[in-house]
């Protein structure tokens, strides 16, 4: 009975192994309403610190002592400017922030830091000359990259952070007038800026070895010079893709790499990642809220208002857990603040996606890395489908498979009769309409400037070279009969008819290629697209060979012997047999002949 007792209760214990929400009760005045604000966590002092935000824009300090429960406000004569959706992070005695955006579209990189001894703001050196600290929308045009080459540009929805154990703040893309590719190191010990990753213009959405340019996404740091980030948007800003996105990245700063995580959570914006407390030397990291439904999303797998998603970096592994709670889970919400504490996850904030307020409550999900491992498991999240994933299946049915095919017809099976033109025109107007319902779809797809990058404007050209092949079919002129001469105006034609076509498709190709590293399509896809060029191409040469034997072939046969008797006897040869003189076409074998 005994042991019966003590196996109980040891898997009781297991089974309580859970994150567990609970609302903090405060006892005083709070914050305003906020979300996309600044939060840490001061172990030394057992308090939290929270600056900024909107909807208003806020330039304010508030701590909350969480021994208390009381919040307080803290006025500096000098401070940063008001701004939200930036960077931030607490080491030692400093909470530093940078990046972000403020009134009037103004965005930051500045770097600030606050301390928690003085209570007071410093701005910190950034290897740059004052004037361009913050710029304005209407300036980054004319930017000079190489006065910025050394610091990032000004921007918002950036990631990153900086470790509690780290002397190093990371910044990892984010947005201004288009998405950013690039991270940034800085260091607070020598106060100053480095590249890390892709900095100016040296990379592109094309290459999956890195993480497309996005912005509004999650991040955390796993490790002094580990950074993850997850989702966000990809679309607009001078390049598309997946709004929001699934992808998940981890980069080292050591080796200078960035790695991509198989996916498990439902893609997302404005999600909130921070670190669950270590334990034992075992690292978790928890992906909590965020808004994924959006008008590029046809179907996706909504997470319930008690699940979370936890990230091992060791191993490289997502999960889906639920977490237990008290008497309610915090509501859904998106661009809520999170910070690492002793005991767990502290959230303040955010947006209540299904009522649109924003709220200024206080959670804390309790834990430890060790209770993430006893918590239940669910599925993954797999039931997401986007117009992009529309886009490419209806461009690789039309250009990829119809359009190449019927062009395929017209030059290998162009023999008697017309049954191999009924399936040309057929293929060509069935792809060229697929091709045109995928075009709609890539317009939804891109939030703005929709052909203001490579995929885009090839695609442009493409749908253009398409649409002009029955347009100019109908100059074609009659297909001469054989024996006949081809007239100038059909010369004309076919040239631009065949060589128009070969172009659009050959770009086509490209573009399709280019366009599943765009969406970030999985490897087993553009493996499988890959595979079958690969084939298609072999196909074509193979016909190609053909068509040259039998092309020569033809030639020899019209060709006669040169060393078998006389001209005059091999006419006389040929009459005596009945056959016109292959000499004079025209000369008939049954008129009389002049006999010597």
């Amino acid at each position: 009975m005994l042991i019966s007792c003590i196996l109980l209760s040891i898997l009781f214990s297991c089974i309580d192994g859970q994150l567990e929400w609970q609302e903090v009760p405060t006892a005083s005045s709070t914050p305003d309403p906020r979300r996309d604000a600044g939060l840490g966590f001061d172990v030394t002092r057992n308090q939290l610190i929270l600056f900024g935000g909107r909807p208003w824009t806020t330039d304010d300090t508030w701590i909350f002592n969480i021994s208390s429960g009381t919040w307080r406000s803290v006025s500096t004569a000098v401070h940063p400017a008001a701004r939200f959706s930036f960077v931030s992070g607490l080491q030692g005695d400093y909470f530093y922030v940078s990046m972000g955006e403020g009134l009037n579209r103004q965005f930051y990189n500045d770097i600030w830091r606050f301390s928690l001894i003085t209570e007071t703001w410093e701005e910190l050196s950034a290897q740059q000359s004052d004037h361009l600290r913050y710029v304005n929308t209407s300036v980054l045009a004319s930017r000079d990259d190489k006065l910025l080459s050394t610091r990032p540009e000004a921007r918002y929805g950036a990631t990153g952070g900086i470790h509690s154990q780290g002397f190093t703040l990371f910044v990892s893309q984010g947005f201004s007038s288009r998405r950013y590719f690039d991270t940034y190191s800085y260091s607070v010990s020598s106060q100053g800026w480095s590249e890390e990753y892709c900095a100016g213009y040296t990379c592109n959405p094309y290459n999956p070895s890195y993480p497309h340019a996005r912005c509004l996404h999650a991040g955390a740091m796993a490790a002094p010079h580990q950074l993850v980030i997850f989702g966000g948007c990809l679309s607009g800003g001078l390049t598309g893709g997946p709004c929001p996105s699934g992808d998940s990245w981890i980069y080292n700063s050591q080796t200078k790499t960035w790695k991509q995580i198989d996916g498990c959570p439902s893609p997302r914006i404005y999600g909130t990642m921070a670190m669950v407390p270590s334990v034992g030397g075992k690292r978790r990291l928890v992906l909590y809220g965020g808004k994924e439904e959006h008008s590029q999303v046809i179907k996706t797998t909504l997470s319930a208002v008690d699940e979370v998603f936890v990230l091992d970096p060791d191993n490289l592994v997502w999960c889906r857990q639920k977490t237990k709670y008290q008497t309610s889970p915090p509501a859904w919400r998106a661009s809520a603040s999170m910070a690492t504490a002793s005991t767990g996850v502290y959230m303040f904030g955010g947006v209540l996606l299904e009522s649109g307020d924003v709220t200024n409550d206080l959670w804390l999900l309790s834990g430890t890395a060790v209770d993430t491992e006893t918590a239940e498991v669910l599925p993954c999240a797999k039931n997401f489908a986007n117009w992009i994933l529309l886009h490419g299946i209806f461009m690789m049915l039309g250009w990829g498979c119809l359009l190449i095919w019927g062009a395929i017809i017209a030059r290998y099976f162009n023999g008697k009769g017309k049954v191999w033109f009924i399936f040309h025109v057929s293929f060509q107007v069935s792809g060229l309409l697929l091709a045109t319902v995928g075009v709609v779809f890539a317009v939804i797809s891109v939030q703005s400037k929709h052909f203001m990058f490579a995929h885009g404007a090839i695609g442009l050209l493409v749908m253009l070279l398409g649409f002009l092949q029955p347009v100019n079919a109908c100059f074609r002129g009659k297909r001469p009969e054989k024996g006949e001469i081809k007239t100038l105006r059909r010369k004309i034609w076919e040239i631009l008819h065949h060589f128009s076509g070969y172009i659009a498709i050959v770009l086509a190709v490209v573009n399709i290629s280019l366009g599943l590293f765009f969406a970030i399509a999985k490897t087993e896809i553009w493996s499988l697209w890959y595979s079958y060029l690969a084939l298609l191409l072999i196909f074509i040469l193979i016909a190609e060979i053909l068509c040259w034997v039998k092309k020569k072939e033809k030639t020899h046969s019209t060709v006669l012997p040169s060393n078998q008797g006389s001209s005059e006897q091999d006419s006389q040869i040929h009459v005596a047999a009945g056959m016109t003189n292959h000499t004079n076409p025209e000369f008939d074998s049954e008129l009389p002949i002049k006999k010597e």
